[in-house]
This record gives C-alpha cells, structure tokens and sequence, in this order.
C-alpha cells in the first residue's frame, strides 16, 4: 500500500507556490516571493515524492504592490511623482502612505530603508488599509526593520485576514499550524486554510488537502482531500503528484465522488469571487 507522508508532525519544508493575482480597482498586483517562516527551520521530509509537503509563507512583503509605484519604478521613478506620493502620505493618504512604505521597502526611487517602510505601514495600517496591515504581518514574522515576533505577526496578518485578504488567511493558517505566534491548533489552522482555499489561493487547497488526508484539525476524508488536491493541481506540481499517489488508496466510487466533489467547490470558489485588495 502507497501512502503520502509530508514532514513530521504536519509541519511545513521550504516551497514556495507561485500566484499572480490581478489587480482590484486598478489598485494592486500580487506576486509570489519566498519568505521566511518566523524563526522555523524547515522540517525534514519523510519522503521523495513529499520533500515539500506544506507550504512556507507562499508571500512576502512585495506580495502586494500599489500600481502607482509599479508604474513609477518601470519610468524610473522620477522625483516628481516621489514627491507627490510622499506629500499625500504627509496629509494623510492612506495609499500614498502604503506605497511609500512599499517603496521604502523595496528600494523604488528611494534607499532601501526597512524601518522607514514600516513606520509607514504602521500609519496605513492605523486607518484599516489592508494591504499594509499585512505587510506589517510579514515584517515582524520575518524581522524586516523590526525584531522578529510572531505574536506581533498573527496579530496583523488576523486583522487582514479579517478584511477577507487569503494571504493573510493563509499565513495565519499556518502560524496556527506551526505553533507560531499562537498556541498551535490544528482545528484554526483548517479554519483559516479554508477560508483562503475557497477564494480560489492554491497553497491553501494543498495544505488543506494535507490536513484531510492526515485528519489534522479535521476528520480524515480522502474524497475531500483529494478535491482540494485537484483544485492545487492548477498550479503546484506536488499537489499533482500527491493527488496521484492517493487516488491508489481510493476506491474507484470514492475517486469519481472526489470528481463531482471537486467541481462543486469551484462553483464555490467562482461564485464567491471575493475582491483581494
């Protein structure tokens, strides 16, 4: 009998799981960089087909990038529009603010500067902007221009997570399941998978998936596993591979429920269709 380990106890190794999310109200982009998971060393991995079972922080703090700085940097980010940004953020602007702090951190048009992009985060994030409170998230779970401290982390990535954002909801999935930051627990950490699985985030299907074939924080059910499998299979390769491998553990009936079970969550996940700021 086949069976798919991933690394012991449920804990993550290194993979980074590749998303391009288009922008909301001409506001944003997405892209996917690897970060590092507040202070945990990737955990060893049982098996060849499994070396990276779980995903780490599929994020980081360019994970959200203002378009208006994106545009500034392609033009060489000249001082004019600098200026103008950085006189916004001055009155108060919560995006001007944001994309200050983006390209403070990130070295657009300005010096790299870790603690000035995390004063203002802080200011965007004090008026509810979301994509500062979880960039906030990522500098203090990964010690950018701050000491790192995972409890400062959950706290920022939960307010995001809260305004609906599956990054968010995923990278406090996983500082559930790692025990980081928070008291481990299994059953939150499906939670919030979920919640950023069913708006269509890959690395959450995956991990979810993971969790049902284990029975981590849920009863084990490969058909669910396996539908969450499917729906990661899009864009992660091991998702693919691991589906493979458990459809030689499921009974033909219970693969083709899967099927049917799979389509009825991407009818889930069409119809939602939540706006990623």
């Amino acid at each position: 009998m086949h069976e798919i380990t991933g690394p012991d106890h449920g804990e993550p190794s290194a993979f980074a799981a590749a998303q391009d999310t288009k922008a909301v109200g001409g506001h944003l982009r997405q892209e996917a960089v690897k970060a590092t998971a507040c202070g945990t060393q990737p955990a060893r991995a049982e098996s060849q087909l499994m070396k990276t079972a779980l995903v780490v922080w599929a994020c980081g703090v360019s994970l959200l990038l203002p378009r208006i700085l994106v545009a500034a940097q392609a033009a060489g980010a000249n001082s004019a529009e600098l200026g103008a940004v950085k006189a916004k953020a001055a009155q108060g602007d919560v995006f001007a603010q944001f994309s200050l702090g983006v390209a403070y951190a990130e070295g657009q048009g300005v010096e790299k500067n870790s603690p000035m992009a995390l004063e203002w985060y802080r200011r965007a994030a004090h008026q509810g902007y979301v994509g500062a409170l979880y960039n906030l998230g990522v500098m203090y779970g990964t010690g950018r221009g701050v000491e790192r401290d995972c409890a400062e982390a959950v706290k920022w990535f939960r307010k995001a997570a809260d305004q609906g954002l599956a990054a968010a909801q995923f990278n406090l999935g996983l500082m559930y399941q790692n025990g980081q930051g928070v008291e481990k627990d299994y059953a939150d950490a499906a939670r919030w998978y979920r919640k950023a699985a069913d708006q269509g985030l890959a690395a959450a299907q995956f991990n979810l998936g993971l969790m049902y074939h284990k029975g981590h924080g849920v009863e084990k059910d490969y058909v669910e596993a396996y539908a969450y499998f499917n729906l990661a299979a899009k864009t992660i390769d091991d998702a693919a591979a691991t589906r493979e491998v458990l459809e030689r553990l499921m009974a033909p009936q219970q693969v083709a429920e899967a099927q049917k079970r799979t389509k009825e969550l991407a009818v889930k996940i069409e119809a939602s269709d939540t706006p990623q700021p």
